[in-house]
């Protein structure tokens, strides 16, 4: 993706780039996400702070709804998703920036070219960047119809009647947002919704991008040190997700921490266990299954290879064998530091690569690292759910 990268030059990052927070590196995406905190996180924190709302206790009982410190899902949204994804994005921007060089060895530069060109189009669609915006305010409007009919006070809105304090006044209706609600469903919602739908459709556009260069002809090498014909870049680039395999994961274990701290619910629940273990094994599969696409034309040089060395391995070592039978011993020696040894050893290394080679640019290293990833966001859960005994007990044998 050239040097801008498709998480750059669309309509977001031009808006960014006016404000003068177009910055590509890691200086100007600390920059994005304290400019990006400060207008989803702190006016929403001063009003719920002006309103009591940060920490509600009555008759010594906290009540989590109406505290914003208790809001997991608040919490994950603005101080999780959007540092890891706004520092991802240069951590990955510059992997596929990587990649793409290595990609012009193994397949025409020329080719190579033209599906970036494709690409950057793709990713820098104004259509589709509108369409994280409507759906973002959609889903937004929808959260919003739910939180003001739940009849329940919470931080976010109020019931009319004595408890509702100076809202009484204004309700016209039963329940209506606090000010830090309001900016919740108008502000901080939105923005975080579509910076998450910026990510789909940018990870959208890389998996096509996978697909179309899968259809190139690719002159891979069986004997590669990478040991997937000159593929391994693929596979950095897919390990790197793993930036956004953990600002999802803490999402998803913000909501499961809710329900299994304040809602009570079992930690051997299924709608526990179902989103936990779904995550963790699903969503890595995400970003290895792309990389699948090389399959078969990764296993056709492995069996090429195969066919062009295994006779010529059989006459060299025939040839060595019979040279160091025919010799006395003090040439079958001087047969141990000729060429035809170095032959011998060259073809051996080279059989040993053909062998070795894996027919998914991905090794067990990548994979690991995907699915970690994926499932460390959700290590807080083993100390605030109540687990059962056994699984309690177990533990305390290697605590």
């Amino acid at each position: 993706m050239r040097e801008a990268g498709i998480f750059t030059g669309d309509s977001f990052h031009r808006l960014l780039a006016r404000l003068g927070l177009g910055d590509p590196g890691y200086r100007g995406a600390t920059w994005r996400i304290l400019v990006l905190l400060g207008i989803a996180w702190v006016p929403m924190a001063i009003a719920a702070g002006l309103d009591g709302h940060w920490l509600v206790v009555v008759d010594g009982r906290v009540l989590p709804r109406q505290s914003l410190t208790l809001d997991l899902a608040t919490w994950a949204q603005t101080w999780g998703f959007i540092p890891l994804a706004m520092w991802g994005e240069v951590f990955i921007g510059r992997r596929m920036r990587d990649a793409l060089g290595y990609l012009g060895i193994v397949a025409d530069p020329a080719d190579v070219a033209r599906l970036d060109g494709w690409a950057l189009r793709l990713a820098r669609t104004r259509v589709l960047h509108w369409v994280c915006v409507v759906f973002a305010f959609w889903f937004a409007w929808v959260w919003a119809r739910t939180e003001i009919a739940d009849g329940a006070n919470s931080w976010h809105s109020v019931v009319a009647g004595p408890d509702a304090a100076w809202y009484s006044g204004f309700l016209a209706r039963d329940e209506w947002f606090t000010v830090a609600g309001a900016w919740v469903a108008f502000v901080m919602l939105p923005l975080f919704t579509f910076l998450w739908l910026r990510w789909v459709w940018k990870i959208g556009v890389w998996t096509a991008f996978l697909a179309r260069v899968s259809g190139l002809r690719l002159k891979l090498m069986a004997v590669h040190p990478d040991r997937t014909g000159g593929l391994g870049c693929l596979s950095n680039v897919q390990t790197s997700f793993s930036w956004i395999l953990g600002a999802t994961g803490i999402l998803v274990m913000a909501w499961l921490a809710y329900k299994l701290v304040w809602e009570g619910t079992p930690f051997t629940h299924l709608t526990i266990w179902l989103p936990l273990v779904g995550y963790i094994f699903l969503a890595p599969a995400v970003f290895l299954a792309p990389l699948f696409l090389f399959t078969s034309a990764l296993a056709e040089t492995k069996r090429r290879a195969r066919e062009r060395l295994y006779p010529l391995t059989v006459d060299v070592a025939q040839d060595f064998r019979d040279r160091w039978l025919a010799l006395p011993t003090a040439g079958a020696e001087e047969l141990l530091h000729s060429r035809h040894s170095s032959h011998l050893a060259d073809l051996h290394a080279a059989h040993r690569a053909i062998e070795e080679m894996r027919v998914v640019p991905f090794d067990r290293r990548s994979a690991l690292e995907l699915f970690s990833s994926a499932a460390l966001p959700f290590a807080p859960l083993l100390f605030i759910a109540q687990l059962p005994e056994k699984l309690q007990a177990v533990i305390q044998l290697f605590s």
